[in-house]
């Protein structure tokens, strides 16, 4: 039985194609638009599934689809960040989806950070799809295997990025353009293993929590009442 589209949703679904009709040069519109198509299933009439609809409509391959998708979603997100140059429009955005594929890469908060770093590092102001896969390889590799330190400003994490050193904290962005300049800022005392545990620790917690249905926080917070009372006690 066919699955008929409202009168509303048929609409809707012209609208979206119109938008997408207009060509890749509006990649985020066009991202966006594949989105909703495939999050609200309005291809479901005419095709069994999006990847069908997309490739019959559209000629567009299951990987292209997606790059355009993924690129939409980092703009998203950088619109949205809490960084003030981003969201106060003094960072530009991505203006093709090439700039913005290689950040689909990473965390949100590290696109917010790569896109900013691309921007400010870019070989005369010209913000390449090359120049911002390299800034994401390199925070890719610090990742990986960070030489960590403790901001001094935030008391958050931060890594060795080339010759400087970068706070991960979105809220801190702090940047040192060289180590000496961290060191001096940190007096020399930047690297402290407790501390990182701590961070990690406290940003994993705050994961578990965020995930956690209310019986499961009462449960946890019995747990947390009951090893507070312990190490009160000093028992291990």
């Amino acid at each position: 039985m066919t699955d008929y589209l409202s009168t509303s949703e048929a609409g809707r679904l012209a609208e979206l194609e119109t938008v997408i009709e207009r060509g890749l040069q509006t990649f985020i519109e066009v991202g966006s638009a594949l989105m909703e198509i495939r999050n609200s299933r309005l291809y479901r009439q005419m095709y069994a599934t999006f990847e069908e609809y997309c490739q019959e409509r559209w000629d567009l391959r299951k990987s292209r689809i997606y790059q355009l998708m993924d690129a939409a979603e980092v703009v998203e997100n950088l619109k949205s960040s809490t960084i003030v140059e981003l969201s106060s429009g003094n960072i530009p955005l991505p203006v093709n989806e090439a700039q913005a594929r290689p950040l689909a890469k990473l965390e949100v908060e590290l696109q917010r950070q790569a896109w900013r770093r691309a921007v400010e590092t870019a070989p005369e102001g010209r913000i390449t799809a090359r120049h911002v896969e390299t800034v994401v390889r390199e925070l890719q590799a610090a990742q990986v295997e960070p030489d960590s330190f403790v901001c001094p400003r935030c008391g958050q994490r931060a890594v060795q990025l080339n010759e400087g050193v970068m706070c991960l904290n979105e809220a801190c962005q702090t940047s040192w353009a060289t180590r000496a300049e961290f060191e001096d800022e940190t007096g020399g005392v930047y690297k402290d293993e407790t501390d990182l545990l701590r961070m990690h620790l406290k940003t994993e917690l705050i994961k578990l929590i965020n995930h956690l249905s209310p019986e499961q926080l009462k449960e946890f917070a019995a747990w947390l009442a009951e090893a507070k009372h312990k190490l009160a006690a000093g028992v291990n």
